[in-house]
């Protein structure tokens, strides 16, 4: 199979919320789960705003997923989800080192700005806990 066909495959699993077949994939040599699509999005960053938490923990623990990969908007993962409401992502995506807070999309915004223009109470209560607080590159 094909490194095209295989990631398709994934995004299918994922688009699915097929967990088990998430875990399994992304272990094959063929499959590359960072691979965006034409709008820059990742497997990723398709869970983790789409609120599939049980596909975002196995995509997480891969080689090869990068939590901090911005799509052609600069939207994180983390962005596309405190922007959906998406709880259990968000927090998934908090305890990855590499995830900033604070990190910007394409107009300047930061997760915490989505999470308080659609309301997401919680959310933003969660984003303003972490350390550092601030729009940043």
């Amino acid at each position: 199979m094909t490194n095209q066909k295989s990631t398709a495959n994934l995004w299918c699993a994922v688009s699915n919320r097929h967990k088990g077949v998430v875990k399994l994939l992304p272990r094959r040599r063929n499959v590359t789960p960072d691979r965006p699509d034409i709008d820059g999005q990742t497997a990723l960053l398709f869970a983790a705003s789409n609120r599939y938490e049980k596909v975002v923990k196995p995509l997480l623990r891969r080689d090869g997923v990068d939590p901090t990969k911005p799509d052609n908007n600069s939207r994180t993962p983390l962005w596309c989800a405190a922007s959906n409401g998406s709880e259990g992502p968000v927090k998934l995506l908090l305890s990855q080192d590499s995830v900033n807070p604070n990190r910007i999309d394409k107009n300047r915004r930061i997760p915490l700005w989505c999470a308080a223009m659609n309301e997401h109470k919680r959310l933003g209560e969660i984003l303003l806990r972490q350390d550092d607080f601030g729009p940043t590159n």
